[in-house]
């Protein structure tokens, strides 16, 4: 349901890099592998030729080979590591590296060959390549010189977490799938805490996949409103895929036809990530229970952790992993007399996630998030659906600029026999929202 209360909130308003990068000889950086720091002094990470080097043996180590399992050919001057059934192996000096997996040995070439350090003699690798050979992720965090290994596979072998209820929400969820639905519900917008107010007693919104139709009748009032019609008709079609919207209203095109045309429909761009007012915290926070899924919410989890840029030693799959596991772990949820609750602060951020239902069935949920945004405003922001009924409610106050939008919406859902249009008509003039504004003025 997502994209169902992001594109509500839009009509409502109208208004890592495989390889590392070249650095001076002899600076120092680091390596993160599955979130935890390698640590070894006597065998620091190297820079060479632009390329980090890193110590063989810790690296393996770190990454669950055994040590009995790390073996030295002086004659061939070979080094590999073995675990179950993939071998890797490395020789000094050579721009290869050797991968025997199930009896089937595959030799990649690479741009820096490895090399016995004097110093430490300790033999040097390539991060790159590390990472390819094992089938791990691999990135480079520029601001702190790090480099971020993840073994996605190996994190979830040993994620002891589980996700019943994130289980049990998606096999409620699957009843909102390949199927059109209808809200009917009312809405009220609220600038400057009455300047510009937007009232609907009812609208309709049919959901198709990711395409969505809202028509209403809007009142106007507020000083804000100066320009616009007191009263006026709404019709918003968009794809939640493209993140474009078009608005059409008859009222205003007999307005302004000074612009030539009387079907006139106002485009707005909000971005594939975009839709809800603000920044994209209340966006992430509904990404966790994201009902445009398939198979267990495990599957979903690996999906995200391999899609994550590791660009930010901070925020690795390790980190990511432990940030669903505190939010929608099994573990992580306490139960009420609400339903199942998991709530956590980070950063000064809030968020609420509430599984509604039994012990084993979900029938609906709610979420809260609170925040400060960009421009210092304090949002809040909450939503729900249980059963066919759903809300919604956006409030934002910037206390030093005097500022502030509220949003409530509610409304009831039922299956639809008709699919949602998401683009105007082939007559249509299509103008820029940033039109109607000027003239509203």
């Amino acid at each position: 349901m997502k994209k169902l209360f992001a594109l509500l909130v839009c009509t409502l308003l109208c208004t890592a890099a495989l390889c590392m990068p070249a650095a001076a000889q002899g600076e120092t950086a680091t390596v993160v592998i599955n979130g935890t720091q390698l640590e070894d002094s006597d065998a620091p990470v190297k820079l060479v030729q632009g390329r980090t080097m890193i110590p063989f043996r810790p690296v393996f180590l770190a990454l669950g080979f055994a040590d009995e399992d790390i073996a030295w050919d002086s004659g061939t001057r070979t080094i590999s590591a073995a675990k179950e059934d993939v071998t890797v192996s490395f020789t000094i000096d050579q721009k290869q590296v050797t991968v025997l997996r199930d009896g089937d040995a595959v030799t990649t070439p690479t741009d820096v060959a490895p090399y016995l350090d004097p110093e430490t003699n300790r033999t040097y690798i390539p991060a790159r390549y590390v990472a390819e050979a094992l089938d791990c992720r691999v990135g480079w965090d520029r601001e702190s010189r790090t480099v971020i290994i993840d073994d996605v596979n190996a994190l979830l072998a040993n994620n002891q977490e589980t996700y019943h209820l994130m289980d049990q929400y998606q096999a409620w969820t699957q009843r909102f799938q390949n199927r059109n639905w209808e809200t009917t519900g009312s809405f009220t917008v609220d600038q400057n805490k009455g300047a510009l107010v937007l009232t609907a007693d009812t609208f309709t919104m049919v959901n198709s996949g990711s395409g969505s139709e809202l028509e209403g009748h809007v009142r106007v009032s507020g000083s804000g409103a100066a320009g616009l019609p007191s009263a006026m008709d709404i019709t918003v079609r968009g794809d939640g895929s493209t993140g474009t919207y078009y608005f059409y209203s008859k009222t205003l095109a007999e307005q302004t036809a000074e612009l030539g045309a009387t079907n006139v429909w106002y485009q707005m761009d909000y971005g594939v990530e975009e839709g809800i007012p603000g920044d994209s915290v209340y966006t992430d926070l509904l990404e966790w229970v994201d009902a445009d899924q398939t198979g267990t919410y495990e599957d979903l989890i690996r999906r995200k952790l391999e899609a994550l840029p590791l660009d930010n030693a901070e925020m690795t799959c390790a980190d990511l992993l432990a940030l669903y596991n505190r939010l929608v772990g099994d573990s992580g949820f306490e139960r009420r007399e609400e339903g199942y609750v998991s709530s956590f602060t980070q950063g000064g951020r809030t968020y609420s996630l509430t599984l509604k239902g039994g012990e084993n069935s979900v029938s609906g949920y709610a979420m809260r998030a609170t925040y400060q945004n960009q421009e210092g405003a304090q949002v809040t922001v909450e939503s729900s659906l249980s059963d066919e009924a759903m809300s919604l409610s956006f409030q934002q106050v910037n206390t030093y600029t005097g500022k502030s939008l509220s949003m409530e919406a509610k409304g009831t859902l039922t299956a639809g026999n008709r699919s949602a249009q998401t683009t105007p008509p082939d007559s249509a003039v299509i103008v820029s929202l940033d039109r109607l504004a000027e003239l509203s003025k």
